[in-house]
C-alpha cells in the first residue's frame, strides 16, 4: 500500500473511533447547531434546487435541513450511486419515505423517483466526508464518487462536520475536489 493510501486509512480510522466515542447527547446538540448555522447561511436562503445525504452513523444528520427544505418549497435531491459511471446521480425526493436502504447500508432514492437529467439543475450540493481542512479538502470513504460527481459542477459545495473531523492536512491527490465551505459545530470555514 502506497504511503499515501497508507496515511488516508489512518485518518479514516482515526477520525470514526473519534466521532463513534462522541456523547449522544452532544452529537445530538453539534447536528443541531451545524444544521442551523446552514439554515442560516447565504448560500442555504439563496438556494432553491440542493441535494442532501442521508447520513451514515458517523456523519452530521440533514433531517432539520430537509424538513426546513420541505417548509419552504425547495426542490431537494438525493444521490444514487451509479456504477457504471463511477458517479452519481441525484433524484428529486419530497418525502424521507422515497429512500430505502442499499446491501451497503445506505439510503438512496427509490427507482420510482424522479431522476435529473444532470448535476447542474442544482445549485447547491450537500457534501459528506470524513475528514476535512482548513483549505476545504475532504476525505470521503475512499471511492471517488461525490470527486468524479463534482468535477464539472458549477453550483456551492458545502460539507457539515464536527469539529474533531478537521484535521491540518487532508491527504490528496490530483483529482480530488474541494468544497467551498464547511460548518462544524464551532466555526464556517470559507
Amino acid at each position: 500500500m502506497s504511503g499515501l493510501l497508507e496515511k488516508k486509512r489512518q485518518i479514516r480510522q482515526e477520525i470514526l473511533a473519534s466521532v463513534r466515542k462522541l456523547d449522544p447527547e452532544r452529537r445530538y446538540d453539534f447536528d443541531l447547531k451545524i444544521q442551523n448555522a446552514f439554515l442560516n447561511s447565504d448560500f442555504f436562503r439563496s438556494s432553491k434546487h440542493l441535494a442532501l445525504y442521508f447520513p451514515l452513523p458517523e456523519e452530521v444528520s440533514t433531517s432539520v435541513i430537509f424538513e426546513r427544505c420541505i417548509l419552504l418549497g425547495k426542490k431537494i435531491a438525493f444521490p444514487k450511486v451509479c456504477l457504471d459511471s463511477g458517479k452519481l446521480d441525484f433524484y428529486w425526493v419530497g418525502s424521507l419515505k422515497d429512500l430505502s436502504k442499499t446491501r451497503w447500508g445506505v439510503k438512496e432514492p427509490k427507482a420510482s423517483s424522479a431522476k435529473l437529467s444532470t448535476p447542474h439543475e442544482l445549485d447547491l450540493i450537500v457534501v459528506p466526508g470524513l475528514a476535512f481542512d482548513e483549505k476545504k479538502y475532504r476525505l470521503g470513504r475512499g471511492k471517488g464518487f461525490y470527486d468524479r460527481t463534482l468535477e464539472h459542477f458549477t453550483g456551492y459545495k458545502v460539507s457539515l462536520a464536527y469539529s474533531i473531523q478537521i484535521v491540518s492536512e487532508v491527504p490528496r491527490e490530483a483529482w480530488d475536489i474541494n468544497v467551498d465551505s464547511i460548518i462544524s459545530e464551532n466555526e464556517c470555514i470559507s
